[in-house]
């Protein structure tokens, strides 16, 4: 999923990014279980990072590309079985 918001700064800080993230996720979960997803972004980007961390990414390494210091990180999905809603758990977390 990639997205630029940098022109839209009214939208900024609102969680909308959080709530899309989770609802695509919830989506890719039920779609494609058991299939990772990846995201990279500038480790600079606190915003975006704090957003995939609270979706459930984890850091899988920092690497130099395009000037900048790089952030990528992958999400495994929701154990399987445990009976919650893919789309409540993201969305909750």
């Amino acid at each position: 999923m990639a997205r630029n918001r940098a022109g839209m700064p009214e939208a900024w800080g609102r969680g909308y990014a959080a709530e899309a993230g989770a609802a695509a996720l919830g989506w890719f979960a039920g779609a494609f279980p058991g299939e990772p997803v990846v995201l990279c972004t500038q480790t600079a980007n606190d915003r975006a990072r704090r957003v995939a961390v609270k979706l459930g990414f984890s850091e899988v390494e920092r690497f130099e590309e395009f000037g900048a210091e790089q952030w990528f990180g992958v999400w495994s999905g929701v154990v399987a079985g445990d009976g919650v809603d893919p789309d409540r758990r993201l969305l909750e977390g």
